[in-house]
């Protein structure tokens, strides 16, 4: 009965907002970096014993969890069984596809030897590790791209960007 005194809300059309009209708080060069790291995905090589070269991405927290993800979803990789493989122990491995944790060096090793790939095809030279205040928790849609892992996580294992690591 007092549906008639109801006010009803004016429909206004959604007007989507562009991604490039959208303000951003990341600079264009900072886009651009994170497209590279996107498109310019290293072709697949068969894995071979790595180089000093390869040790260098890996220390520098070159590698991409993305990368890893895709190589993992594309051999069907999943389960304890990868985490087995990789010298390491449930959930690891999870824990790296979304940056949390960085692999040591011999499970950097081990991941590409069952990857069946070499440890550059990890990586990108543009990569850098970089703190995302709404990293997911868990593992995150087909179309989320993580590319990069905490620094924490780098420095954790790596000690930095002048230390060695013992090699586990």
């Amino acid at each position: 009965m007092f549906k008639f005194l109801r006010r009803r809300a004016r429909l206004t059309p959604y007007l989507p907002v562009s991604a490039q009209d959208r303000p951003s708080t990341v600079s264009e060069s900072e886009h651009a970096r994170c497209r590279r790291v996107l498109v310019e995905i290293p072709s697949p090589e068969a894995f071979t014993e790595p180089d000093d070269d390869e040790r260098e991405l890996w220390r520098t927290g070159k590698l991409v969890p993305w990368y890893i993800s895709l190589h993992l979803d594309s051999g069907h990789h999943d389960g304890p069984e990868v985490d087995i493989a990789c010298l390491a122990e449930e959930p690891a491995v999870d824990n790296w596809e979304l940056g949390h944790l960085y692999p040591s060096w011999a499970q950097t090793v081990a991941l590409a030897r069952l990857l069946g790939v070499r440890v550059r095809n990890l990586t990108h030279p543009e990569a850098r590790p970089h703190h995302q205040s709404e990293r997911p928790i868990g593992r995150p849609g087909r179309h989320v791209a993580i590319l990069s892992f905490e620094p924490s996580a780098v420095q954790a294992v790596c000690g930095g960007l002048g230390a060695r690591e013992s090699g586990t």
